[in-house]
């Protein structure tokens, strides 16, 4: 399947757009493998992502915690962009991709 990048037009303030790398919220220019029980900064970018970039309406605070609302906003997020086969709630290259609108 095709990654379909984020709707730029959902943008926020608290986001724009890098030259170098998509859309980026101000957390982590990174891309490593996001997961369930990860905290910090990669987290912080993969929640703002999904919450300023992709129209999810869900529950989802942009604390650096990855736990259940991040979990099922991730899981959204690729049933969404990537498809549902893709929808394994781990933040690897194809959903970073999608995420940054590359």
């Amino acid at each position: 399947m095709t990654t379909q990048a984020a709707p730029v037009a959902l943008a926020t303030a608290g986001c724009g757009w890098d030259d170098g790398i998509g859309w980026y919220c101000g957390f982590s220019k990174g891309s490593a493998d996001t997961h369930y029980g990860d905290r910090g900064d990669k987290v912080a970018e993969v929640q703002a992502l999904v919450k300023n970039t992709s129209g999810y309406g869900g529950e989802l605070a942009v604390d650096g915690v990855f736990g259940k609302d991040t979990l099922v906003a991730v899981k959204w997020f690729q049933k969404t962009y990537l498809g549902p086969k893709e929808a394994d709630g781990t933040v690897g290259p194809k959903t970073w991709e999608a995420l940054r609108g590359m």
